[in-house]
């Protein structure tokens, strides 16, 4: 399965460029030709096109998106050209910037991160910001959860497929003597462990936990941790079983209730239609019920709704 928009065959960045400059030259746009440039071709194949059309045109393909679309469908279409890494650096920043923070957004980016993701992240975030990532998220967190995003930064997780099943078992012992064994919880053992450890080792230690205490880890996190360093901890646990699931329940969440939280619809939309979106469709149709095409047609419109719809597949 994998990702549901792939690099265009016979590319020509020239040409997309051209395509691009006539649907916003002169009275009115074709927003048609805009979504079937943009949201057909690969994130590296779009920079192509950015710098295509600044070599041909003199102007800067973001400022002319920017001054003829409007509203989500503009933003979409201008995170689309914007490198993943910067875009998602940008997320991070208006999560923790101004009054309050964002900390599910936190969650859904740093906790769902590859260790080669989570470098790209963290280099762009220090680029465009001029301050690193730890330090910013150190300013606006506290307690355990800061201690385990902190952990997350480093981008030093195992990431072995082969589990050593001895230490599996020890982990599953320190995690229930940290827990649910003793009065109070060892916080500093779920960080280390379950911030480090690969998903793969993860998996197998869910497993022994339950050999080893009758209950499931996931209970007993709910039960000895509450907040946002509960919802991580969570979060690492649902993308060691399954990444696509994770992210199906996040789509459903950016779409249930009053209102579509359309900022979380495309990040996760854009973030993840060259990596896994194909395995996310499935998931949330065996949760939901109901095909994600279906689901984001009803909740969105007009040309977001076209965008969306094109890089679902």
């Amino acid at each position: 399965m994998g990702g549901t928009v792939h690099p265009a065959d016979s590319f020509d960045a020239a040409a997309d460029a051209k395509v691009l400059h006539k649907a916003m030259k002169g009275l009115g746009t074709n927003e048609g030709n805009i979504i079937d440039v943009l949201c057909h071709r690969s994130s590296s194949q779009r920079q192509e096109i950015v710098h295509a059309f600044k070599a041909a045109y003199g102007a800067d393909l973001e400022d002319r998106l920017k001054s003829e679309l409007a509203g989500n469908f503009e933003r979409l279409m201008r995170k689309l050209i914007t490198p993943l890494a910067d875009y998602l650096a940008g997320e991070v920043h208006a999560a923790i910037s101004g009054a309050g923070t964002d900390e599910k957004t936190l969650v859904e980016i740093l906790c769902t991160r590859s260790n080669e993701e989570m470098k790209a992240l963290t280099e762009a975030y220090e680029q465009k910001f001029g301050t690193s990532m730890e330090s910013d998220v150190k300013g606006d967190t506290s307690g355990a959860f800061e201690r385990l995003l902190v952990a997350l930064l480093q981008a030093d997780r195992e990431s072995s497929s082969r589990v050593d099943m001895d230490k599996a078992r020890d982990d599953a012992k320190e995690l229930y003597e940290a827990g649910e064994g003793k009065m109070g919880t060892d916080e500093s053992e779920f960080v280390s462990i379950l911030g480090r450890r690969s998903n793969a080792h993860i998996r197998v230690l869910m497993e022994e936990y339950e050999n080893l205490s009758g209950g499931s880890l996931k209970s007993a996190i709910k039960s000895e941790f509450s907040g946002m360093t509960k919802t991580a901890l969570l979060a690492i646990m649902q993308c060691a079983k399954s990444r696509p699931k994770y992210f199906a329940k996040q789509l459903h969440k950016a779409m249930a209730g009053l209102g579509t939280k359309d900022a979380k619809l495309t990040r996760i939309v854009i973030s993840r239609c060259e990596i896994d979106l194909a395995d996310i469709k499935n998931a949330f149709e065996e949760e939901e019920g109901k095909s994600l095409h279906d689901a984001v047609a009803s909740e969105t419109s007009q040309n977001f709704k076209k965008g969306l719809l094109a890089l679902i597949g």
